[in-house]
């Protein structure tokens, strides 16, 4: 978020994404790089980001899929275009494009369709977009009433003072054309299968690093 413009951009990371452990003792080795909140919480999760991708993220916000579904029932649920099998995987009785917070979530976690954590992540950024959208319709006490109750199911390092002068300036802004980024970019990295974990190994992150900076600087 720019503080300034309150321009928004959104990037995203797969999960896929091969990273060597050094530091997390016996379990020391080579994990998908959404590990370092397993082992190591919120604070090896942007270490990890910041040492690879060069950057220097200081606050985070972490919310659990059980709170996810609740924001996303909160909103009323989002309007979607999918495909059939997108449907199936999530409500096989069902053949609505009104997704429901149990439905959104389910969306949002597909991997078994054609494209795996590739179209996962782009899932991903489609369902913020478009929850983004449903918050930028709501008034100031309505939003304030929302953040209150987001916080129950939100882990979060932000000063509470900043939070919804935030989402104000997002929303008053507005929230059309959102820019997205992928990382890692393709041709950067090896699709492989390494003592039968199926990652994203041999990352070039100086060139990743780059893009990113360019992305949310430069664009």
């Amino acid at each position: 978020i720019n503080r300034t413009t309150g321009e928004l951009k959104l990037a995203s990371i797969m999960r896929d994404l091969a990273i060597e452990y050094t530091d997390i003792g016996k379990w020391n080795g080579t994990y998908r790089i959404n590990a370092a909140n397993f082992f190591g919480g919120s604070n090896l999760a942007m270490r990890t980001v910041n040492e690879k991708f060069q950057m220097n993220i200081q606050y985070y916000a972490m919310v659990n899929f059980y709170g996810f579904q609740r924001i996303a029932e909160r909103l009323g649920g989002i309007d979607i275009d999918i495909t059939e099998d997108e449907m199936n995987e999530i409500n096989k009785w069902a053949y609505n494009v009104h997704l429901n917070g149990t439905q959104t979530l389910a969306y949002a976690r597909i991997r078994k369709l054609q494209g795996g954590d590739y179209m996962r992540s782009q899932r991903q950024r489609t369902v913020l977009s478009k929850l983004l959208e449903k918050v930028k319709q709501l008034d100031a006490i309505q939003l304030a009433a929302l953040a209150t109750e987001m916080l129950k199911d939100v882990k979060t390092n932000l000063p509470f003072d900043d939070l919804f002068p935030l989402a104000v300036q997002v929303c008053g802004n507005g929230l059309s054309g959102v820019k997205t980024l992928q990382l890692p970019v393709s041709g950067t990295y090896k699709e492989e299968t390494r003592n039968n974990q199926s990652m994203l190994y041999d990352c070039d992150f100086a060139t990743n690093a780059l893009q990113l900076y360019n992305f949310i600087y430069e664009q």
